[in-house]
């Protein structure tokens, strides 16, 4: 079925789901939020030898929260 709208399209109900029966691509924004918040955590948390974490590891690690709190969010309509 092909969907086509000139003004914007609506699409609402408790939960949504694109893609096929296997497969809903909206998942992949709350794996792309999961990598995110991942990928902050492992920048607050690096070091090198004698010169240990990163002066800023907290923004980081607060980037790390705002991800989770991002995906809370979006995470019950995404069937």
């Amino acid at each position: 079925r092909k969907s086509v709208a000139a003004g914007g399209q609506q699409i609402m109900g408790p939960t949504v789901h694109i893609g096929s029966e296997g497969v809903n691509t909206l998942t992949m924004m709350l794996d792309t939020i999961d990598l995110l918040a991942e990928l902050a955590q492992q920048c607050a948390s690096h070091s090198h030898p004698s010169v240990g974490t990163p002066t800023n590891a907290g923004a980081f690690n607060q980037t790390a929260v705002k991800a989770g709190q991002t995906r809370s969010k979006y995470q019950n309509i995404i069937a």
